[in-house]
Parts: structure tokens; sequence; C-alpha cells
């Protein structure tokens, strides 16, 4: 049975890549071996309702840019634009809540 993500999960892989799992989404089985944390696993009959209360669900600021077009926003912040759509798009994200 494929395991639910009961929060938001960052998974580091050993190739230094970064991937991001939102509440409610299926955990690839490749990637559930690398998380040492129980407890962000969705108990059973949990994965619902962490999809109803997931805000992930609305569209971000960075949905649907292309890598370059986050690369450019990176640029001009002056923050590194090395990595995946992810690792981008969570050095953003985490920018936009240091800001706060």
């Amino acid at each position: 049975m494929a395991k639910i993500a009961a929060t938001h999960v960052h998974v580091h892989k050993k190739n230094g890549e970064s991937v991001v799992i939102a509440a409610g989404e299926e955990i690839p089985a490749a990637l559930a071996k690398l998380i040492d944390n129980e407890a962000v696993f969705a108990k059973e009959g949990e994965a619902n309702e962490a999809e109803s209360t997931d805000s992930s669900t609305e569209p971000g600021p960075y949905d649907g840019k292309t890598d370059d077009e986050l690369r450019a926003i990176l640029t001009e912040r002056e923050l590194p634009t090395d990595g995946d759509s992810a690792a981008l798009v969570e050095r953003l994200t985490q920018a936009d809540t240091e800001q706060e």
C-alpha cells in the first residue's frame, strides 16, 4: 500500500536533489525509504483529511513558471540559482517567508 504524506515533506536525496511532497500526496516508495520520521506518513483514513486541509492545492506564486523564470527572480533577489525546479521554488518561498 502506498504511503501518503500527512504533512508537507522535503526529502533530500543522496545526490543532493531535494523533492517536495505536499500533504495528501502519495510518497513514492523509493522516497519513503529515505524518510526516517514516521510522523510524516498519514495513518489510514487520514489521507482525505490531509488533502482537504492542505492549502497547497491553491496555486502558489511560482506555479507554472519555468526554471528560467524562477532563476530570473532569484537573480533579481541576489539568491543562488542552482538546483531543480523544486529547489528553486523552495528557495523563493523561504525568502518570501523571511521577508514577512
